[in-house]
């Protein structure tokens, strides 16, 4: 996660430091300048924010204060993976530099489509819940419009297929 989440802050870095040009048939519309100057320093726009209802905003901090960040999977799954790795004579955390990685990635991939071909379960986490009572839609209402107005067609579940790389 950390490498994942390095090279997302590199990428934003980056790309909020670049400058828009003026672009002749949008000038209207579309602000020239760099996106974060645009952000944080606007020129002769409304302030539209509004204060912040505090008894609500507790209330929605008290359900994810135990959700940690950095934990993705559960314990059990990271240590099922572990396992699985270790066997292929994988080790169960890799560097950037190690080229090995996606070879240990294929290899989990068909480990783990093993393991649940024989019956077994991998857990991960649940949905989120709880939430819904202050928003105008559940999550999987939500994913469900979004779909519905997504060109690329219906969300899917994922499924592992052994004996590929498709995971």
């Amino acid at each position: 996660m950390d490498i994942i989440r390095s090279h997302i802050h590199q990428f934003v870095a980056i790309h909020n430091s670049h400058s828009f040009r003026r672009q002749r048939l949008r000038s209207h519309y579309l602000p020239t300048g760099q996106p974060y100057l645009l952000y944080y320093y606007p020129d002769s726009v409304r302030d539209y924010k509004t204060p912040v209802n505090a008894d609500r905003l507790a209330e929605l901090e008290a359900e994810v204060k135990d959700f940690d960040l950095d934990q993705y999977l559960p314990t059990e799954t990271l240590k099922l993976y572990a396992e699985l790795l270790s066997a292929g004579v994988y080790p169960a955390e890799y560097v950037y530099s190690d080229t090995r990685h996606r070879s240990a990635y294929v290899f989990l991939c068909e480990r783990a489509a093993a393991y649940i071909l024989d019956g077994r379960e991998i857990n991960s986490f649940n949905s989120p819940t709880g939430m819904e009572n202050g928003f105008e839609h559940t999550i999987p209402q939500r994913l469900s419009i979004i779909s519905k107005n997504n060109t690329l067609g219906p969300v899917r579940p994922v499924r592992l297929t052994p004996g590929t790389s498709e995971c």
